[in-house]
């Protein structure tokens, strides 16, 4: 059992020095590049410069059919909640594959696998 919160911990700070690391240099106006985490064996994470902001993507993939009808549900949600709360990250839901966002065009071109589709986070200054 410490052993799996040790493993936990790691992964949390991992990805969060990178996001940081990247925040770091958009603002001393390096260009830092785009970066693919695979999550496990079904989701990957984007991590992509734009601006002055790091947008968050996910690769959302469920293979039950209750699991995908309860992750659209919560997606869905997610993305309406920013009409209710004030200076909230920006969360857009994109269900369908054939049009990803565009910060991934130039990345990934496999949209089909996720099941759900693509979640992407982004806060503005």
């Amino acid at each position: 059992m410490a052993t799996a919160a040790l493993f936990s911990r790691f992964r949390i700070i991992f990805y969060s020095s990178v996001i940081k690391k990247m925040l770091i240099d958009l603002v001393e106006k390096q260009n830092p590049s785009s970066i693919v985490f695979k999550l496990n064996k079904d989701n990957n994470l984007y991590v992509i410069p734009a601006g002055d902001k790091v947008i968050l993507v996910f690769g959302i993939n469920f293979q039950q059919k209750t699991d995908k009808s309860l992750a659209r549900v919560f997606l869905q949600e997610l993305e309406d909640a920013k009409r209710h709360v004030r200076n909230t990250v920006e969360a857009k839901y994109y269900p369908d594959y054939s049009r990803p966002p565009n910060e991934l065009k130039d990345i990934e071109q496999n949209f089909k696998q996720y099941s759900n589709g693509l979640i992407s986070f982004s806060k503005e200054k």
